[in-house]
């Protein structure tokens, strides 16, 4: 099954995780080519590549929450 993902909004989600096409296509365990197909809309993006692609997303986001807390926490203790 195929998403509804844009190779535009593919290249998009791509460039807000700040990967490389090599580094996506290590993530995703397809080849470098075929992130440069889903970019260019020669090849249809897989429905399971948009749900890993917005899971990538997330685990990023929690990591930088995660890492905000542990900063505000250390600040808070060499201020006591």
């Amino acid at each position: 099954m195929n998403s509804s993902m844009t190779p535009e909004q593919f290249k998009n989600e791509r460039e807000r995780l700040r990967s490389t096409a090599q580094e996506m296509a290590d993530l995703l365990g397809v080849s470098q080519r075929a992130i440069f197909y889903y970019e260019n809309g020669q090849r249809k993006i897989p429905l399971v590549t948009e749900k890993l692609i917005n899971a990538l997303y997330l685990v990023g986001a929690y990591k930088a929450e995660i890492n905000k807390l542990k900063k505000k926490l250390a600040e808070k203790g060499s201020s006591q």
